[in-house]
């Protein structure tokens, strides 16, 4: 967390049905890391934190007890925006999380959904939400923390792609977003503000 001003951390804890696991996430609103420190946090004594007394012992030793619980850890960091880290447990003895990303799809032309979802997104259907309406995004994501990306559509009614982005960077700042459109126009970014940035991101 920063020294210069004040941090965040919020803890969800949640049972995810459709995919047989019990789900843990920790996140906070710090310096965040770079790719090239993500690949290296759990590895045995590495730390950025050595002149503050950081030994590099736990996120190695936290990793370690993940695995041998059959888990999954995965990190998602950006800098200057933060971290977060989410833990996946198996509910049924001798199981084990699936790696497939879970999905949030917007688009106001269900034909669109439908195609998007059966031949394009080779995904287990557990795993693939899709929302007509772009207003009710946030609400869907406040409620569904296991959410790993959002796909949308920019030519919506009411909000477009590019107003949604803003909207998920505001509440959602390390949520990973891809926008599509048939217009080449439409994927110019109208706002000066480098949010269509995508954070960095890593699972084991």
């Amino acid at each position: 967390m920063s020294q210069k001003r004040k941090g965040s951390i919020s803890i969800i804890t949640r049972h995810i049905t459709a995919r047989g696991v019990v789900f843990f996430e920790v996140a906070d609103n710090g310096i965040g890391m770079t790719r090239d420190q993500m690949e290296k946090i759990f590895d045995l004594f590495f730390t950025t934190r050595r002149q503050d007394g950081g030994t590099g012992l736990g996120l190695s030793i936290s990793h370690g007890l993940v695995k041998e619980h059959r888990g999954v850890i995965g990190v998602l960091s950006r800098p200057e925006q933060g971290s977060r880290f989410t833990v996946f447990f198996p509910v049924e003895k001798g199981g084990k999380p699936g790696l497939q990303p879970n999905l949030l799809i917007i688009d106001d032309d269900v034909s669109v959904l439908k195609m998007l979802n059966s031949r394009y997104i080779n995904l287990d259907k557990r795993f693939v939400q899709t929302l007509e309406e772009p207003e009710s995004v946030l609400a869907y994501l406040k409620g569904h923390p296991e959410i790993d990306l959002v796909l949308s559509d920019i030519l919506m009614p009411g909000m477009d792609g590019w107003q949604l982005l803003r909207e998920i960077r505001g509440a959602f700042p390390l949520m990973p977003v891809i926008l599509y459109s048939g217009s080449p126009e439409a994927l110019e970014n109208p706002f000066d503000d480098n949010e269509a940035r995508f954070p960095d991101s890593k699972t084991l």
